[in-house]
């Protein structure tokens, strides 16, 4: 099987990426986000014709993961590894990012051994730190604040099933003050999705980011609200998006926050609120019978499944465009 040539893509590949980093949806911009899309369309055609695309061959990427991982990790190493990347994995203990050296020193050092840095790590401040230190690009995996790649991936998906995703609209449903919702909402405002944020009155989404969001909307077309009011949001949903209630780091607050958000659970009820073409995504993992059920996450499996291989194609196009 003859495996395709660079220039095939080429046309595709944000010449504006090649070289920096994306630590937070707001380091693209408008254009360059669709252009990913586009180029991330014509990966997975790729992929699905098991045509080889080992456009970055000869290259090293070191993927450093504080925390554990089931679909960033492996979604990233496929990616890499189909563009003929060399993957290094290493844990946090074995560099131990500003306590064991210096991140100066780490980014410094790094960037005359590897191509490309993928980093999950939930301090912002230190991922970006190392971005300024070294001199290749980094790219955040998941963070505290942010969570760039995934939302990536949820524009892939929508994009996979309506066919675009400009003028499309999201409702995103709980905690709309992690890093999920916020990502999300950034990406919908850059693509010019509207994007609807439902959570309880006084927890809030931050309120410069939905400002910011909201400025780059009147941009691109983009409606970016947010609303306590579920049951009317939902009505114009084409996209109901849902995370949980608790994320890592936050397992103290797992009683508290069932409480907090129990009228925001996405059940087989509030689905009944939303047009029949509505479809539900959820970022994964899922705590099934709590912020979404299990007849719903069953109901919406495969474009919730697709979601999750929608990763390993987002971040193909990403890597490939910073890298290339």
């Amino acid at each position: 099987m003859m495996m395709t040539t660079i220039e095939t893509v080429n046309p595709l590949i944000p010449e504006t990426l090649k070289g920096r980093s994306v630590l937070k949806m707001t380091d693209l911009s408008s254009a360059e986000v669709n252009q990913l899309l586009a180029l991330a369309k014509e990966l997975k055609q790729l992929k699905k014709a098991k045509t080889p695309h080992q456009f970055l061959a000869g290259q090293h990427a070191m993927l450093y993961f504080e925390q554990p991982s089931c679909r960033t990790r492996i979604s990233f190493e496929t990616a890499l590894v189909d563009l003929g990347v060399n993957t290094i994995f290493v844990k946090k203990e074995e560099i131990g990012l500003g306590v064991r050296e210096a991140i100066p020193d780490v980014a410094r050092t790094l960037s005359r051994y590897v191509n490309a840095i993928v980093i999950r790590h939930l301090n912002d401040a230190e991922i970006a730190a190392l971005a300024e230190w070294g001199t290749i690009p980094v790219v955040n995996a998941l963070s505290a604040g942010h969570h760039p790649c995934q939302a990536l991936a949820d524009l892939l998906t929508i994009q996979d099933c309506f066919g675009t995703v400009a003028g499309r609209t999201v409702v995103f449903v709980g905690d709309v003050q992690n890093n999920v919702a916020l990502s999300l909402m950034q990406a919908c405002a850059l693509a010019g999705v509207n994007i609807t944020l439902c959570g309880p009155l006084d927890y809030p989404p931050d309120a410069i980011l939905l400002a910011d969001a909201q400025a780059v909307g009147q941009v691109t077309g983009a409606t970016v609200l947010f609303i306590p009011d579920v049951d009317f949001a939902i009505t114009t949903a084409d996209v109901v998006y849902t995370d949980v209630f608790t994320s890592m780091g936050q397992e103290t607050e797992t009683v508290e926050r069932q409480l907090r958000y129990a009228d925001f659970q996405v059940n087989q009820a509030l689905m009944a609120k939303a047009p029949n073409h509505a479809i539900v995504l959820h970022c994964l993992p899922a705590h099934r019978d709590e912020e979404i059920t299990h007849a719903v996450v069953e109901a919406n499996a495969p474009w919730i499944f697709e979601q999750a291989e929608n990763r390993h194609h987002a971040q193909k196009a990403l890597m490939l465009s910073l890298m290339a």
